[in-house]
């Protein structure tokens, strides 16, 4: 059976917009029945297409970012029901930190998101919304290579004994979130229980040569998970979807080689110094070497010009005429050399 895979930022858009799909993706990664799920992506229109021709593809902020907000509905195990905001982000890179709390940080700052809340004597007052966050990260964390799913807890106990409190109110919920991390790297072929096995859909070994399209067997995944399959399943089915993986392929290639760009330039400097460290140590071997032969009577200065020249082009790698490189600097026609030199040297 073929999929779309959902590494790309456009595939997994097309998998959260299917209510029914995300619901069942959602409430699995939550171990939470999630009876009501709403969403509302910060989008960024982009044009693409040749001049006359222009095709208009709609993405999230950054292709090598994704981020959803969710409002959700969910069942507690007492039967009763309670809303959380799920904050879902999905990067190929793990090293933007600060982004990811940048964007945690914005549902914190969101005044909107709020419920009233009713003390025992009577008081009404406003209580942030718990927050949920959900990592999916392309890129494995080092520190947790193997483990498929980190799950971080908020844990409330007594300082002084140690003992566990557990969660209850308002005040702990509102101002500190849970979480899990998924490490997709480690999904691959361990999959020890239904939640890995529902992330298999995240693993790369089994992409096409086109990296757009996985081969999964349908029976491998629980009943109730077979909707994600489905839908997976449409969008590989749909030329638009292809054309858009391809176009993320194509942006995701120019972004690295524009980032590869930046690298160089900025070991440029470093590479120009070393470059000139090499170049005044192998001046000064020269000049050392000349002046020992002159004073030995082995050679003219006439004659050590194009020796010593063709010695420090060679040892510098260069292949220009002895009148381009670098020279001695004690001969007596030292300006006619600097001014030959000028294009080589940097003068």
């Amino acid at each position: 059976m073929q999929i779309a895979n959902p590494i790309y930022d456009v595939v997994f858009k097309y998998l959260m917009e299917d209510n029914k799909a995300a619901r069942i993706f959602l409430s699995a990664l939550l171990g939470k029945e999630i009876v009501g799920l709403q969403f509302q992506p910060q989008e960024l229109s982009t044009d693409f297409g040749q001049e006359g021709q222009s095709s208009r593809i709609e993405f999230t902020t950054g292709l090598t970012f994704y981020s959803l907000d969710f409002a959700a509905q969910i069942r507690t195990q007492t039967g009763k029901e309670r809303q959380i905001i799920i904050e879902l982000q999905k990067a190929k890179l793990t090293n933007d930190m600060i982004r990811f709390r940048s964007y945690l940080g914005r549902q914190y700052m969101n005044t909107d998101l709020f419920r009233w809340i009713v003390s025992r004597q009577g008081w009404r007052y406003k209580s942030g919304i718990p927050i949920y966050a959900i990592f999916i990260l392309g890129k494995s964390l080092q520190e947790y290579a193997d483990v498929p799913v980190v799950k971080p807890q908020t844990s409330v106990r007594d300082h002084h004994t140690g003992e566990l409190l557990g969660l209850k109110g308002d005040f702990v919920p509102s101002l500190f979130y849970e979480g899990l991390i998924i490490n997709v790297p480690a999904l691959s072929h361990r999959w020890r229980n239904e939640l890995e096995t529902l992330l298999g859909i995240f693993d790369q070994e089994q992409i096409d040569e086109s990296h757009h399209i996985m081969n999964v067997r349908e029976g491998d995944f629980p009943e109730r998970y077979r909707p994600v399959i489905r839908c997976l399943q449409a969008a590989v089915q749909s030329k638009e979807m292809r054309n858009k993986m391809q176009i993320e392929d194509d942006f995701l290639c120019e972004l690295n080689d524009y980032e590869f760009r930046i690298e160089t330039a900025e070991n440029e400097p470093v590479r120009k110094g070393n470059k000139e460290k090499r170049r005044s140590a192998v001046l000064a071997t020269n000049c050392r070497a000349e002046s020992q032969a002159r004073a030995e009577g082995k050679i003219t200065t006439a004659s050590c010009v194009s020796q010593v020249a063709a010695q420090s082009g060679a040892e510098l790698g260069g292949n220009q005429p002895p009148d381009r490189l670098v020279g001695c600097r004690d001969r007596t026609d030292f300006s006619r050399v600097k001014r030959t030199n000028a294009s080589y040297i940097g003068y």
